[in-house]
């Protein structure tokens, strides 16, 4: 774990990366001044992989369907890296170990697939893998949203849907 590098005097942020596939999370320094020869020490944070596959409804993988891991408690989405399906419907996501998150499974935009939403997702102290997701196919819907009076495209405007019967 022992590293020597050379950079001239400054003010750096410092990225210290993992190997590929490691269960560790990478850590970042800011603003650190470097002046004079330095020790900079990182401990870098172990995480567990959480895996699984997602598929349509007549089995085939979903390729880039983008997976959030929102903290069940707190709604804060947790902003984990590297967490789409491969070009399969594979997915192998570091998270921190000891929570309980709610996964929502976002198809990229203009896939014709339902989002989904695993609540309650325990996640201990290792790896696991997730029962299959389903994405069932969906329909598009387009329109415009513009400011009363005027007609003015409102720019950036959140649209959500929710099914009446259900919430």
């Amino acid at each position: 774990g022992f590293y020597t590098t050379t950079v001239p005097t400054g003010t750096y942020r410092i990225f210290f990366n993992p190997p590929i596939g490691s269960s560790y999370f990478d850590g970042r320094l800011d603003n650190e001044v470097i002046s004079a020869n330095r020790t900079i020490n990182m401990t870098l944070q172990q995480g567990v992989f959480v895996s699984g596959y997602v598929k349509d409804t007549n089995g085939t993988g979903l390729l880039d369907v983008d997976l959030n891991f929102y903290n069940a408690s707190t709604g804060v989405n947790m902003g984990y890296t590297n967490d789409n399906t491969d070009a399969a419907g594979f997915y192998n996501v570091l998270v921190d170990a000891n929570m309980t998150f709610d996964i929502l499974y976002r198809p990229s935009l203009g896939d014709p697939h339902v989002a989904f939403q695993a609540n309650d997702v325990v996640v201990g102290s290792a790896n696991i893998v997730r029962p299959d997701v389903v994405l069932a196919s969906g329909f598009f819907v387009t329109g415009q949203v513009v400011r009363e009076g005027t007609n003015d495209p409102v720019v950036g405007a959140d649209i959500d849907a929710e099914q009446s019967a259900t919430g």
